[in-house]
């Protein structure tokens, strides 16, 4: 005899002994021994269990969040593991006792609880274990967590209506008979309606909270379910001479307005249905089968039967009963296990019964041990029920039940010794596992599904209806291999790929493969076919149907998706684009897996290029983006509500709305999802020009639309930058333009709409702000905008710069990019947000903007950061250049000097080589006054237009030569040359005034004349008061014509003395008289009398004088000649006459 185990099938654990084993995995949650690791200040995260657990078949890894330090502190730290139990909650909580401590925790994420949250309370009492105790947490608040405990023994109850509240406790009692069989046994959860306590005196107790106190009710049926319980587990065996019906296990299904519970005893299947009427709970019916029904038709040869636990699929409205079996209840005998597997319980005869191939032995002293096995089932929801499992201390035993579980696959996998399940559960259709080594773990890969129900139902009927329209979809879903058999023998492409998809899906990755080779060989040159298969594929799953919601089912064409029974999934709209998204992201998993990835390349439809990579993404995209938009519906409902009619009146399915909303209609065809910016601008310009809209009404309008428009497009761009690389490898070496869907069409630009809708934002949106706060918010949707047309543009430019050559296209784009980028950011000068426009320039690298805010605001400081920042993109030269242009020459040199950057100091150096005249002032400041003299010199040589300017240049060349660091020689010659230049525009100064003003000159403006010129003017006739002095001057200016041309230097001598002797007449010649007596009065001697101190150089060339057209006339008189001659001659003897006796004394 032995005493039984209470919580034989809640928590599978068991007294461990012996030292805990080591192996090259440090153990994080050692079992029955103190792990003196924990001595420390922390503790050692938990390694991946991947290459630990694993199987053909499954594998486990790490869950997060993790398991909390604290609990992996109870169970390491216990001495005996046995007495902690574990219950790991499918809604996504889980909480441990050991004696009087309760621990509760997160082993889902949620989206308060990011990471493991982990509470510890105080159970007032003991004897409560984890199936005593029950936690729940508000559907509408995902952070008001509930939980309730009760005494076994007592009854006692404490309820928190608040874990992490420290006033929340409430405390009272369930009514026991006080005999010492009448304990409570399990403890349930009705959701909002509170919770159910099952007894052993055949009672189900209902507690709920009710303000400050408990209020405890017992529900009653017209008979007690259960009564006599015995305290020996042989009591749980089945006999025909049993007479005890004792509890084995409960458990609780919400349907609708009901709750559902299922009671397995060691005879019978009770069924109970308690009904909620006005907040209050009773019973509606309750049902029952004996299990006899089963066993004697499917287990008459076994005479020990013990039933251990019972499971629900709820989507087939199966059920499943776990037996343990033997020939004898004798010592030694084998111990199997079977699952009795039905259809309700009036179809309780069709059952069909599962082996399992792991055996036992039959030992009184251990039997509870080796009865501590729970059924496990991966996903009670999912359509296609093909996985469940065995959960023992020691080992796991996976068992795929597809086609009634006959020669089907059994995957068992064992614990190292030292290792236990300490709990075990699903979640998100997966099994998850507390371990006393690991902590929590996951199963994640098995035969379920890994594909949500819902997309997966829908593949199905989808392709069904495709191929065989006369057969009724409801029976053709009925068998999933059937129906798989039959898109495998489609003569469609896209048939054969789906079903390589569920079949992946499925685990069946050597089918998958296979029916891809048969359907596209690797080795046909032509890709199109698999390429637009796959794009077909993957739109169908973006546009499917939510199967599990009868409201389409007027809705959907072609009877396509009518309501069959038990069919789940989620009725939520953003749940069902999640499971799209999920969905698509197994396709592209099952595109890479299978080889067909590197395999895809482009397609033509409609005339257009198709790049089946970037269509891959651009779904991707669209599902991020849908699920972004619905997140901000409700903010946005007046204007997006609107937009969306406008959306489905123009696709005609308005009229077919039915049951359905218009976001049931719109969300649906993911695919399309930018349609709404056809009608959106212009549902806003309807509210904003109505009257009897508010201030308010126009800003929030304004605001609404910008925020759909930057959660779509900024969701999609996250979702691009993230993939983008990756996805790009797949086509390198081919040249194509990538034209997102971001961008538009030429239907529905959505470049425009930004556009546009900037331009309202300035014009009508900023205006309505009433306050900083709103134009703050208004100003940081205006910079979202910007930054999103603007990201878009640099993708799209990306892709065709990324040759060498670019791309034809690549001067239009990126013309429309500059234009585009300057009518965003140029009106945030205008509006005065010089900061906003600094930050925004800077980033999309609009150099003028940015500098033009730098000096409307003053910034020198900026400026130059910027240039040193810059430097390679030509920043500098950019600025330098905005000055010049600008008139604003000092910002320019400011820039230059006082800065320590000699390479910004180089910049500017080089800039200013193509312009002198700010060159020199550079210099200077530079203290360079060598080079700036020289730099003044080449601008006084090349100035033409201003006898001042020119002037100015020789005089401040002169200047910065004196304070140059030079030789004292060089400067004396330097200056020198200065003077001689400064000398010939003194000739220029000193014209005669009416010379000048006849010319329409004047001093001030009057332009630089060469020396030819100059002796023009002097010696014209124009000049009417010319005289010998302005012979002279003209004689003078000989030196400055250059000497290699001595020619044409001679000819203009020989003109100038020409016109000075026409300037008088010489009729009355006499050989006799003394010339320069007699003419002293002429031009032309009193030139002679001038020049005798520079005789050899201004004297003329007799010769060639003689010989030009003023004189020749003249010359035709011998008198004249003579003259001429002679005076010549006389004043040339007398001069070197002069010089002999000078150089005698």
């Amino acid at each position: 005899m032995y005493s039984p185990n209470p919580r034989r099938n809640q928590t599978p654990i068991r007294n461990l002994k012996g030292t805990p084993h080591q192996s090259l995995r440090r153990s994080v949650l050692a079992s029955n021994a103190i792990n003196q690791s924990f001595g420390g200040e922390s503790l050692p995260s938990s390694p991946t269990a991947a290459s630990i657990f694993g199987s053909s078949k499954h594998s486990f890894q790490t869950c997060t969040p993790s398991l909390p330090v604290r609990v992996k502190e109870s169970i390491s730290l216990a001495p005996d593991i046995s007495n902690i139990s574990v219950e790991l909650g499918s809604n996504g909580w889980s909480w441990s006792v050991q004696d009087k401590q309760l621990f509760i925790w997160n082993h889902k994420a949620f989206p308060m609880f990011k990471n493991s949250v982990c509470k510890e309370l105080q159970i007032p009492f003991s004897e409560c274990y984890a199936e005593l105790v029950c936690v729940t947490c508000s559907p509408q608040n995902q952070g008001h967590v509930s939980a309730i405990a009760v005494s076994r023994s007592t009854g006692q109850v404490c309820y928190w209506e608040n874990i992490f509240s420290s006033s929340s406790k409430v405390l009272g009692s369930i009514e026991l008979s006080g005999n010492q069989t009448d304990m409570c046994h399990r403890v349930l959860s009705l959701e909002e309606h509170g919770f159910i306590v099952c007894t052993s005196t055949g009672l189900i107790h209902h507690v709920k909270a009710y303000k400050s106190s408990l209020v405890c009710s017992v529900l009653k049926s017209s008979q007690g379910m259960l009564s006599g319980f015995g305290r020996r587990v042989s009591s749980l065996f089945f006999s025909p001479a049993s007479e005890e019906a004792s509890e084995v296990e409960v458990l609780v299904k919400r349907e609708k307005n009901s709750f559902r519970i299922l009671l397995l005893t060691v005879s019978s299947l009770q069924e109970w249905i308690l009904r909620i009427d006005n907040e209050t709970v009773n019973v509606g019916s309750v049902q029952q089968v004996e299990l006899a029904q089963i066993t004697k038709e499917h287990l008459s040869e076994y005479s020990w039967v013990c039933p251990l636990d019972v499971k629900l699929v709820t989507r087939k409205n199966h059920v499943l009963i776990l037996f343990a079996v033997a020939t004898a209840e004798e010592e030694g005998a084998d111990v199997r296990f079977y699952v009795a597997h039905f259809q309700g319980l009036a179809s309780i005869g069709e059952t069909n019964m599962i082996s399992f191939d792991y055996t036992t032995i039959y030992n009184e002293r251990t039997l509870d041990d080796e009865l501590t096995v729970r059924l496990l089932i991966e996903d009670p929801n999912s359509r296609i029920f093909s996985d469940i499992a065995l959960c023992l201390q020691d080992r796991i035993i996976f068992k795929t039940i597809l086609d009634g579980g006959k020669d089907s696959h059994e995957d068992e996998i064992s614990f190292a010794d030292s290792e236990r399940v300490v709990g075990a559960g699903q979640r998100d259709g997966r099994y998850i596992f507390l371990s006393s080594v690991h902590g929590m773990i996951m199963s994640t890969t098995s035969s379920t599904s890994l594909l949500p129900p819902s997309v997966e139902e829908s593949v199905l009927q989808n392709s069904f209806n495709m191929s065989n329209d006369s057969i009724s979809p409801m029976n053709a879903t009925a068998d999933m291999q059937a129906q798989l058999e039959m898109m495998e023998k489609s003569d469609d492409d896209t048939q054969r790929l789906q079903a390589a998809f569920l079949h992946f899906c499925h685990h069946n990755v050597d089918q998958a493969n296979s029916l891809i080779q048969e359907s596209f060989p690797v080795h046909e040159s032509g890709r199109t076919t698999l390429d637009y298969s796959v794009i077909t594929v993957s739109g169908n799953i973006l546009d499917d149907f939510p199967s599990c919601d009868p409201r389409w089912a007027d809705s959907v064409p072609n009877d396509l998706l009518k309501e069959q029974p038990g069919s789940y999934g989620s009725l939520i709209l953003v749940n069902q684009i999640q499971d799209k998204q999920s969905a698509h992201k197994m396709f592209l998993t099952f595109l890479n897996k299978c080889g067909i990835w590197n395999r895809l390349s482009w397609y033509t439809k409609a005339r257009k290029l198709v790049i089946t990579h970037l269509r891959l993404q651009e779904h991707e995209e669209k599902l991020a983006a849908a699920i972004a938009l619905w997140h901000k519906h409700s903010s946005c409902t007046t204007v997006l509500d609107a937009a969306i009619r406008r959306v489905l009146l123009q696709r005609g399915i308005l009229s077919k709305i039915g049951a359905l909303t218009i976001k049931d209609l719109y969300y649906r065809e993911v695919t399309k999802i930018e349609d709404i910016f056809k009608f959106l601008l212009n549902e806003e310009t309807y509210i904003l020009d109505d009257i009897n809209s508010s201030s308010a009404e126009r800003y929030n309008t304004v605001m609404s639309v910008c925020t759909i428009f930057q959660e779509m497009i900024s969701t999609a761009i996250r979702c691009r930058s993230d993939v983008t690389e990756s996805w790009q490898e797949q086509n390198k070496g081919e040249r194509f333009e990538y034209h997102p869907w971001t961008l538009g069409t030429k239907d529905n630009d959505l470049r425009k709409f930004a556009l546009d809708q900037h331009k309202l934002v300035l014009e009508r949106g900023l205006p309505e702000a009433e306050d900083s706060h709103e134009k703050s918010m208004m100003l940081k949707s205006l910079t979202n905008l910007i930054d999103l047309v603007l990201e878009d543009y640099r993708i799209q430019l990306d892709s065709l710069n990324g040759y060498e050559p670019p791309l034809p296209r690549y001067p239009e784009v990126f013309s429309s990019f500059e234009r585009d980028r300057s009518r965003l950011l140029a009106p945030l000068l205008e509006i005065d947000q010089l900061d906003l426009l600094v930050k925004l320039s800077e980033k999309h690298k609009d150099f003028l903007l940015l500098i033009r805010a730098c000096v409307r605001m003053d910034k020198q400081d900026l400026l130059i950061s910027m240039m040193k920042k810059y430097k390679a993109q030509g920043f500098a030269q950019f600025a330098f250049k905005y000055f010049l242009d600008n008139n604003n020459y000092r910002a320019m040199l400011n820039c230059g000097s006082g800065t320590s950057d000699e390479e910004l100091d180089g910049e500017l150096t080089k800039f200013l080589a193509a312009h002198p005249k700010l060159a020199w002032m550079h210099q200077t400041r530079r203290h360079q006054f060598s080079q700036a003299s020289e730099t003044l010199r080449c601008l006084a040589e090349a100035e033409t237009a201003s006898v001042v300017t020119k002037k100015s240049y020789l005089s401040l060349s002169k200047l910065a030569s004196v304070f140059s660091d030079a030789n004292e020689i060089d400067i004396s010659e330097n200056c020198k040359d200065i003077d001689r230049e400064q000398v010939l525009l003194k000739y220029q100064e000193t014209l005669p005034l009416k010379l000048v003003e006849q010319h329409k000159m004047e001093y001030d403006s009057m332009p630089v004349l060469s020396p030819e010129r100059l002796i023009e003017l002097y010696t014209c006739k124009d000049n009417r008061g010319r005289n010998e002095v302005d012979f002279k001057k003209a004689l003078e200016l000989l030196s400055y014509i250059n000497q290699d041309h001595h020619k044409a230097a001679e000819e203009l001598k020989a003109m100038i003395w020409c016109r000075a002797i026409i300037c008088d007449s010489w009729n009355e010649i006499d050989a006799n008289s003394d010339y320069f007596v007699d003419f002293s009065h002429t031009t032309f001697f009193k030139l002679l009398s001038l020049i005798t101190e520079d005789f050899d150089e201004h004297s003329p060339d007799v010769e060639i004088m003689l010989m030009r057209d003023e004189v020749r006339k003249l010359v035709e008189n011998s008198l004249f000649e003579h003259m001429v001659r002679a005076s010549v001659e006389r004043l040339r003897r007398s001069i070197v006459s002069d010089r002999e006796v000078a150089m005698t004394t």
